[in-house]
């Protein structure tokens, strides 16, 4: 897999466009990752997996579309299942969306951030979404309010696909487009 960042970008533009990327969105997923000296983790739907990284290449892209300076990221990456934490870890709860151009698209926009909701504001604002029937759409919903923090945002790219080439330059530019 690639990862494909973009130099300089402001995180406070990328959120000033949610919703002009809303069209776009595929899916979210809400993970807890956890920091500590033996790894990183990832507690997701109440399984735990330690994250191996290896051999991870990154090179630079200058004057992209005459405009973009970008940073490629190879990464080879696997998910151990393990049954425990380390004691000492610094965690946070990270809600990761996903947007693509289509369903087929070789490139899928991830931005990763967190709701500023304390539980009680969450409760009430799910209670008064009757007739949205999961917190799937709850979520996706609450796109449309400014209590969403943008954290990072990325590019991920198949590993068959060398990222600049053909369609993944294609729709590659129209995420750029978008957030410019």
């Amino acid at each position: 897999m690639m990862k494909i960042y973009i130099e300089n970008m402001p995180l406070k533009k990328v959120k000033d466009k949610l919703k002009v990327l809303d069209k776009y969105y595929k899916d979210h997923n809400s993970v807890i990752e956890v920091l500590s000296e033996s790894g990183v983790f990832i507690v997701d739907n109440h399984n735990i997996f330690k994250i191996n990284y290896h051999d991870d290449k990154l090179s630079k892209v200058e004057n992209y579309l005459n405009k973009f300076d970008l940073w490629i990221e190879t990464v080879n990456e696997t998910k151990e299942k393990v049954f425990n934490l380390p004691l000492n870890h610094v965690s946070s709860q990270i809600v990761i969306i996903e947007f693509k151009i289509i369903n087929t698209s070789s490139v899928t926009m991830i931005i990763e951030g967190s709701f500023s909701l304390d539980e009680t504001s969450h409760e009430k604002e799910l209670a008064k979404t009757k007739d949205l029937n999961d917190e799937k759409q709850f979520y996706k919903k609450r796109m449309e309010y400014e209590n969403y923090k943008v954290d990072n945002f990325y590019f991920k790219v198949d590993d068959n696909n060398y990222p600049l080439k053909n369609k993944v330059k294609d729709e590659l530019n129209v995420f750029l487009s978008l957030l410019n």
